[in-house]
């Protein structure tokens, strides 16, 4: 059993999950679980979500976006030229350069190997837990963190799956919201409706302890507030 079983169980049964919560660490090492592997980075995520451990450094990382976001290597100016003459992302590098511009940018990985598992086969503890969401179990999360802070706000850049579920989170020290895009769906095997939340470690710790206490954080209507709104209307 892991330490985070309990939390786990209770996350997921309360707001009706049906993926793994996947905890992301950087380690000096791969996890014995999982042999290196060569994936897309968006890959490495999705396997994550269906129940595997997955490591990953920079000699197995497929993806040069993944090599970047990942913070393994800096790729900004290759990448300038692939996101405006590969996938046609920018009208012209100077776009793309504003872009790169607008954004957090990644953090050096401080370990060599990206560890992605189910939170559920993690002793330690990691430096993010991702989420699986649609967008009414989204708001519901954004609800239950803001209970006791009053003021988060949470921005979506365009980003890489890679990029908004590990990079800005980790730059930004805060939750990052990600609706998967379309290369990034179709490798990393998610579906339309899928949302990516992902949750600084002490924000999970903060879900788990205030997960009951919001109504916001609710599937329904309090008993009073549904009451109320009925006789209002």
């Amino acid at each position: 059993m892991s330490r985070w079983d309990g939390a786990v169980k209770e996350v997921k049964d309360y707001l009706g999950l049906k993926y793994p919560l996947v905890a992301a660490s950087y380690r000096d090492r791969p996890d014995p679980a999982a042999p290196v592997s060569k994936r897309f980075g968006c890959n490495a995520i999705g396997q994550a979500f269906r129940g595997k451990v997955v490591s990953i450094n920079r000699d197995s990382t497929t993806c040069p976006g993944a090599v970047h976001w990942f913070g393994f290597e800096n790729y900004r100016p290759g990448l300038v030229m692939f996101l405006t003459h590969g996938e046609k992302l920018f009208a012209n590098e100077e776009l793309a350069e504003k872009w790169f511009d607008s954004i957090p940018p990644p953090r050096p990985a401080p370990r060599e190997y990206l560890v992605l598992k189910p939170l559920e086969k993690e002793e330690g503890e990691p430096e993010l837990v991702l989420l699986l969401v649609n967008a009414h179990q989204a708001h519901r999360i954004h609800s239950i963190i803001n209970f006791r802070e009053g003021t988060l706000a949470i921005p979506h850049y365009y980003s890489a799956i890679c990029q908004g579920a590990v990079a800005n989170p980790i730059s930004l020290g805060k939750p990052a919201i990600t609706y998967p895009e379309t290369v990034g769906k179709e490798f990393g095997g998610f579906g339309e409706d899928d949302i990516i939340f992902s949750l600084p470690f002490s924000y999970f710790l903060r879900l788990v302890k205030d997960l009951r206490d919001s109504d916001g954080g609710k599937d329904k209507f309090a008993h009073e507030i549904k009451g109320l709104l009925t006789s209002i209307r």
